[in-house]
């Protein structure tokens, strides 16, 4: 993500923050931009910015999705050859990079023809082969690369082409897999965060960013089309007889999915429009590839469930013997196995096809050391070489209770099969310039391995449906400990589906509605994000309060953060404290983010000395919300009604009989809402801050010390690390991370700590010993829970204040202010 360099076929520039001068600039800024790069450095913006093109870059900084995603500013002509602008945002950076654009061919279909014909074709489809089938085939039309590939990673990090489309004089890759090794783990993060990534030339050497010498820090490039290259990866794809490439990753609930891998055998400049109806690709084929997943997720629900459900008799103990006699053939129907084991303890309880109870109990040793949770293994021989495994080789480990340590294993027989790989997957390790390598393997020709002492590998569905099984085990488990009753999952699991249902069908109409009043593919691209963004933060802010509602000003506040701070108060929000109903939040977002699109596209925030004010106020029967706009440019009515205005206008009198009213007054724009009683809650009468109760702002930095140490203790290891980060920011001096409750007993009798951080329920086990513990020492602490109201009640019998998660800096700073901590 810090190459220092660029591919030359364009040319890129960086500068401060506030786009006032330019730091960095790409070694070839002269042959594409007019100006050396040593005359650009230290040079004002204005010097390859027009003051309009500034102008538009300043106010698209600004943007939400700024430091995630590549906007488009404009165009630069320089000679007979014209670039596409782009500018996004890296720590305190602004970079600008310059794509040249080719002239287009008559009657090729545009890229925002192209993209919709790709949606149209897939986004409906169920079935998750079917899905990547037809989106190759799209891809391929769409973009114009010889082959394209969905590949998809393995449970053990290798990978598989799942799905193909070819040009039909190029060998096939499908059904192949590549080894792990193929793309190391700081390439899968980089990917998780990076929407598209092109190599335009293999054979063109990569030419140096130049930059200023009062700022040696790197430039990161993680999102820049430009990004040079890495010596490794372009001969690896030498010998895979590849020219030009582009990649776009598959997200999926935060994680990286897979990739659609494109290869070209000539070398290609891209086309920059191409680029961006690619990368808006990409990002819907990883929602409809998410939803798709969740689809599957549920039909696997009520059958784990049930499965559940008949597995737990009473007192939080399993009955697998009788389940296996008269029940067995609904669970080798979803997750097939050989034989099970339940370990309580020391104690060992098998069925079917089991190895010995001291083999049992060194698996579920074994899964214990890797921490991992739920985990599974093909070749138990390798791994337990002293163990009497008999005729099993794999097993496939649910962790269900830590006090006594309760284990539900399930086994495989030992099989020969055959594994076919891209090439010989074994890489020679060779001493280079920069110490020992790994180097690109010659053939990706395929390659047969008879793999034997192993099992029948776990599929991505196997772990799918045991992931499943193994929550709602440990859900039943949790349930019974505090005599709730199995109804309310069910209707939790009703409700979920009605909100996703409802979510993806104002998705999908959001897409339809915002394709219809798009000029371009680049307006279509912004547009749609930036309006699935405002559903997003209104659905976080929901999520929060448990479904309950949203606050009002906590709307606004997410929609007009970037002007509420500013110097000159270029926009304010007041009124009394409200809380929205849950089903007004998410359209209420869009209107608000309508109205100040349209005022940083057209109105107030259009111009240095506009101003926006926003306020509401309770009337008879109702809630009254003016949005007022003054000292922008003259306003008058548009010559056609677009999607966005249509949202302001009908969507609220529409869904809740309210009123929504527009006028276009010469000294600015104006609106008026009514929300009818019943539609919302007040709280309290008195006027707010504009800044209070935002929980957008984590704050950078630390607070100060707290001495001492502190301690976390949580089950997942992503939000545990998460919980460090922010402690730390608050200023203490050491943080610690527990997992499970002995170990953090333990530590509680060795360490002295002066907070402590605690989940509620740490895999099926009640954290209880440890909150007794903390009060018998008088040490404080804090319960944590993504419970809700649920974790409230658990936490009922300790003198312990209580977050919901996700737990914000902004809250947890104010939690350890009122507990007497201080800075």
């Amino acid at each position: 993500h810090i190459p220092g360099t660029i591919q030359p076929y364009g040319a890129l520039v960086a500068t401060d923050a506030k786009l006032n001068t330019v730091q960095f600039a790409s070694s070839n800024a002269l042959d594409h931009l007019g100006v050396a790069a040593e005359d650009l450095i230290g040079a004002p913006i204005n010097s390859i910015l027009s003051d309009e093109q500034a102008h538009q870059a300043r106010n698209t900084l600004g943007h939400a999705t700024i430091q995630s995603q590549r906007e488009v500013i404009g165009e630069k002509v320089c000679g007979d050859r014209r670039y596409q602008i782009s500018i996004h945002k890296r720590d305190d950076r602004a970079i600008l990079e310059f794509l040249p654009v080719p002239t287009s061919l008559p009657g090729e279909p545009n890229a925002l023809e192209k993209t919709r014909a790709l949606l149209a074709r897939i986004v409906c489809e169920p079935d998750m082969a079917k899905l990547l089938e037809g989106a190759v085939e799209c891809l391929k039309v769409q973009t114009g690369y010889d082959r394209v590939k969905a590949y998809r990673f393995l449970p053990d990090g290798s990978g598989e082409v799942v799905a193909e489309a070819r040009s039909s004089d190029m060998d096939s890759f499908l059904g192949l897999r590549f080894p792990a090794t193929d793309i190391p783990p700081v390439a899968r993060r980089l990917y998780v965060n990076t929407p598209i990534r092109v190599i335009s030339d293999l054979d063109q050497p990569d030419i140096a960013v130049l930059g200023s010498a009062e700022d040696d820090r790197p430039l990161d490039m993680s999102i820049a089309v430009l990004r040079g290259t890495a010596s490794v990866h372009t001969q690896y794809l030498h010998n895979m007889g590849v020219k030009s490439t582009m990649t776009l990753p598959i997200v999926v609930e935060g994680d990286l999915w897979g990739l659609f891998s494109f290869h070209h055998m000539t070398p290609r400049v891209p086309d920059p429009t191409m680029l961006i109806g690619a990368e808006l690709s990409g990002k819907m084929l990883s929602v409809v590839i998410q939803h798709a997943t969740q689809l599957k997720h549920q039909g696997h629900l009520g059958i784990c469930a049930a499965i559940a459900d008949d597995l737990i008799v009473a007192d939080r103990k399993l009955s697998i013997q009788n389940y296996w006699e008269h029940q067995r053939d609904r669970l080798i129907k979803v997750l097939p196995s050989d034989g099970i084991a339940y370990v309580v303890g020391d104690q060992v309880e098998t069925v079917g096809s089991a190895p010995d109870a001291e083999s049992c109990l060194a698996v579920r040793d074994l899964a214990l050391r890797d921490d991992r949770g739920l985990v599974s293994y093909d070749n138990l021989p390798q791994r337990l070489p002293a163990m009497k495994l008999d005729d099993v080789a794999g097993a496939l480990v649910m962790p269900l209770w830590s006090s006594p340590q309760t284990t539900l294993i399930l086994f495989r027989n030992l099989v020969s099969r055959t594994i076919n790989w891209a090439g010989a997957p074994q890489k020679e390790l060779v001493e280079g310039e920069n110490g020992y390598e790994l180097t690109p393997r010659n053939s990706f020709a395929k390659y047969s391995e008879t793999a034997r002492e192993m099992s029948e590998e776990w599929t991505n569905n196997d772990l799918e449906v045991a992931t499943v099984l193994w929550k709602s085990l440990a859900q039943n488990f949790a349930v019974r400990e505090v005599s709730e009753d199995k109804r309310r999952l069910d209707l939790l699991v009703k409700e979920l589906n009605h909100r996703v249902r409802n979510i993806l069908a104002l998705v999908q109409s959001l897409s339809r509605k915002t394709l219809g009043s798009a000029s371009s593919i680049e307006d279509y691209a912004t547009a749609l994000e930036d309006r699935i963004v405002a559903l997003a933060s209104a659905h976080d802010l929901l999520t929060r309060a448990e479904m309950r509602g949203v606050r009002l000003d906590q709307l606004a506040t997410i929609e007009l953060k970037p002007y509420l701070h500013d110097d000159r108060d270029v926009a304010a929000i007041s009124g009394p404290e409200v809380t929205l109903n849950a089903d007004v939040s998410p359209i209420f977002a869009l209107v608000l983010h309508e109205l100040t699109s349209n005022a940083v596209k057209y109105g107030a925030l259009s111009t240095p000395n506009g101003m926006v004010n926003l306020t509401w106020a309770l009337v008879e029967d109702g809630l009254e919300i003016n949005w007022v706009e003054r000292d922008g440019p003259p306003v008058s009515a548009p010559t056609r009604e677009g999607f966005g205005r249509s949202i302001i206008e009908s969507a609220i009198p529409y869904e809740f009989g309210g009123e929504a009213e527009m006028k276009f007054d010469r000294a600015g724009l104006t609106a008026r809402f009514f929300l009818p009683n019943g539609e919302f809650k007040i709280r309290r009468q008195e006027k707010m801050h504009p800044d209070a109760g935002s929980d957008i702002s984590e704050g950078q930095g630390s607070e100060g010390s707290r001495s001492g140490r502190c301690l976390v203790v949580e089950d997942n290891f992503v939000i545990a690390r998460e919980m460090q980060r922010c402690l730390r920011s608050c200023g203490f001096e050491e943080v610690l991370a527990i997992s499970n409750v002995p170990n953090a007993l333990k530590r509680i009798d060795e360490y002295q700590f002066s907070f402590c951080l605690l989940d509620i329920n740490l895999r099926g086990e009640m954290s209880s010993p440890v909150a007794e513990r903390l009060t018998e020492l008088g040490i404080p602490f804090a319960f944590a829970s993504g419970y809700g109201s649920e974790g409230r009640t658990m936490g009922n019998g300790y003198d312990a204040p209580f977050l919901t998660k996700p737990v914000q800096l902004s809250e947890l700073r104010d939690l350890l202010k009122t507990m007497g901590f201080e800075q």
